[in-house]
């Protein structure tokens, strides 16, 4: 009887202490459960907000890609050309003053170099007034005069438009003079990316 006894005794102790040892040395399910839920929290997090790109420390690249350069200011012979181009091929622009007409009309005609050289100094003279006045003037291009026509292409600085100093301001002054240069004068316009505007004006006399 008393072995039997103790070999009960023995087996409880046995089982009392693999009891023991299997729950310090292995997590419970609630605990597996729980690392599990874990990660897949933080991958969900992950996925939703990434984490920011580092800085570029390559000023010529963004986000690891080249950076695209600033477009080049259109230089005044380029953006005249395409005033001229534009403005000969527009369709709308058509009739006896279109720019297309007038410029037919010109490229039929001799050069007249004495009216050239009077609407040069005269508006040499008139830019050097507003200059004076403004600290500043449109910019004259191109002028080529022939028997009936002239044509002056212009390039107008965007703090000047809509003032006196204006292209067509300023060519409205030189045509009140007590002894005008031309009688008429046909004005086409176009606004450059940086604000400037380009004109391109037929002089009649």
């Amino acid at each position: 009887m008393v072995a039997v006894v103790a070999l009960a005794l023995a087996a409880g102790a046995a089982a009392w202490f693999l009891a023991r040892d299997g729950g310090e040395t292995g997590p419970a399910d609630s605990d597996i459960a729980a690392s599990a839920h874990g990660r897949a929290s933080a991958a969900d997090t992950a996925a939703r907000f990434p984490a920011a790109e580092p800085a570029d420390k390559d000023p010529t690249t963004v986000g690891g890609r080249p950076r695209q350069a600033a477009p080049a200011r259109v230089s005044d012979e380029e953006a005249l050309a395409l005033l001229l181009q534009e403005a000969l091929e527009d369709p709308v622009m058509t009739g006896r003053f279109s720019p297309r007409e007038l410029r037919a009309e010109l490229s039929a005609e001799a050069r007249d170099d004495a009216w050239h050289t009077q609407i040069a100094q005269d508006v040499e003279a008139l830019m050097g007034a507003l200059e004076q006045d403004f600290g500043d003037s449109p910019t004259i291009s191109h002028i080529d005069c022939r028997q009936t026509l002239c044509e002056v292409l212009t390039v107008t600085p965007q703090d000047l438009i809509d003032t006196p100093a204006d292209w067509t301001a300023s060519l409205q002054r030189l045509g009140e003079t007590d002894d005008p240069p031309f009688v008429a004068s046909h004005n086409t316009a176009k606004r450059l990316p940086d604000g400037r505007l380009l004109y391109i004006t037929y002089l009649v006399r």
